[in-house]
Formats: C-alpha cells, structure tokens, sequence
C-alpha cells in the first residue's frame, strides 16, 4: 500500500514538473548563426537550444521557440520578437510550424518548413559561426 501511495506522488510530482523539464532541444548541428542563401526575405537566423530569431535589416523581426521534437522534425512556436520565454504548461492556440533539415555540407543547411495552413518553404542557409 506503501509503494503504490508513493508511486501515485511520484506521478503526480513528475506531472508537475514535466513541462519545464526538456531532455529533447535543438540539436548542436543547428545552433549558430547562420546567413540565408537563399528562400527567404530573412537575412540571418541566430539559433540557440531553445529558440531561433530571424534578422533583418539588424533587427528581430520573429522568434519562435522549441516546443517539441518528434523523430526528425521539429515543432516551433512562433511569439512576438520580444518574448523572452514559453510556458508550455499552459493550454492556449499556439502558432505552431514544424521543421526538419538536410545537411548539405558542414557549412550549409536545406530546412523544410511547413506552416499550420500546409504550405511549405525550403531554405537554404550557411553558418557563420
């Protein structure tokens, strides 16, 4: 009886705590920063494990955060330039896009992005650092 009580708190404190607690993030290929060869308007995407900022022009124009990694793809949210972070534990719409990519040499990467309304944009960028 012991067991299954602490089992059932156990449960419900990983319930809890789960939402914060990411093991799966942008992968290290990905985080950099990386120039737009071409299929994008966006000048340069600055990517962190957490988050990717499109620039033009010097300035954030969008943000989006990690939201979850299912097999190859990954799924964004897009927020305005200046949130800071995500609560995924909240329930609301959220502006979500998935991505997958293609290594095409060290330096370039091809990203296949799809948006909520089906279409999709192929890119290609080049890290710089």
């Amino acid at each position: 009886m012991k067991s299954l009580l602490f089992t059932k708190r156990l449960s419900v404190l990983l319930l809890l705590v789960s939402p914060f607690v990411s093991t799966a993030q942008i992968e290290a290929p990905l985080i950099g920063t990386f120039n737009v060869i071409d299929g994008s308007p966006i000048e340069t995407f600055i990517i962190s494990s957490d988050k990717v900022e499109a620039i033009i022009d010097s300035e954030v124009v969008e943000k989006f955060f990690f939201y979850e990694k299912e097999g190859y793809t990954y799924t964004l949210e897009k927020v305005n330039p200046e949130v800071t972070s995500i609560d995924l534990s909240i329930t609301k719409d959220r502006k979500l896009i998935s991505f997958s990519y293609t290594q095409l040499t060290p330096e370039n990467i091809r990203l296949n992005i799809i948006f909520p309304n089906g279409k999709e944009q192929e890119l290609t960028m080049r890290k710089v650092q």
